[in-house]
């Protein structure tokens, strides 16, 4: 039982250089039977020897080489998915608390305190493993132009939300820099308005950046599991 695990599980890790050396000993075999050596030249029977010998040494070579990328590969892409899920709980978390009960010109400096902090977050928001993944190959491994694209918009995504966040920011901060005495009726409801439109305009990017990277997840997460054989727990659905 121990012999036949261990041939299994040989087969199970090399079974493509196990193929290569089967068919190569048996064309040799073949070519051996039909085709006498002894009416071959001998420098003929030296050359094919050799040549017989460097290729399969190249093929055997070329499958370590295709199965250390693949592990790359793959090890690559489970950083991304973990870096994935801790934006995702960042973004989650900003989501949950972008609330502003009222939004009068009179809760200015709250509601943009309130931002400041919520954009200072953003910065924990990570993508050195999409980086590296991304110089490494390790989505020309995977053979999915999709997924890439998702990733990628994810991660461009993260930028678009800190670029959000920071504009509202500053732009009631200016606000907040006007005297109250020159703050008529005309002024409030500009101002009202203008946290209105930040407002909604940040919390539509939220959702926006959210979504794309809950969708990046699960999709790395199935190519993990189909391609790679890594079963790894899926970003909920929303």
């Amino acid at each position: 039982m121990l012999v036949k695990r261990t041939m299994r599980r040989l087969f199970s890790k090399y079974w493509s250089e196990i193929i290569i050396i089967a068919v190569f000993v048996g064309i040799a075999s073949t070519a051996a039977y039909f085709v006498p050596w002894s009416g071959i030249p001998v420098f003929i029977q030296t050359f094919t020897a050799t040549f017989s010998g460097v290729f399969l040494s190249f093929l055997l070579l070329h499958c370590m080489e295709a199965r250390k990328g693949r592990r790359a590969a793959g090890n690559a892409l489970a950083a991304i998915w973990l870096e994935l899920r801790h934006n995702s709980k960042i973004i989650g978390d900003i989501k949950d608390n972008f609330t502003f009960p009222e939004k009068g010109a009179d809760m200015l400096p709250f509601i943009r305190n309130k931002l400041s902090s919520l954009r200072m977050i953003t910065n924990t928001l990570e993508d050195k493993s999409f980086y590296t993944g991304y110089q490494s190959g390790a989505f020309l491994e995977t053979r999915k132009d999709a997924v890439y694209n998702s990733v990628h918009i994810a991660y461009y995504g993260l930028k678009l939300l800190q670029t959000t966040l920071l504009t509202s920011e500053l732009s009631l901060l200016h606000f907040v820099s006007i005297p109250s005495l020159q703050i008529d009726m005309n002024v409030k409801k500009y101002i009202e308005k203008s946290i209105n439109d930040h407002i909604d305009k940040c919390n539509e990017e939220i959702k926006i950046s959210l979504g794309h990277v809950q969708k990046a997840t699960r999709q790395v997460a199935t190519v993990l599991k189909e391609r790679y054989k890594v079963s790894v727990g899926e970003e909920p659905r929303t």
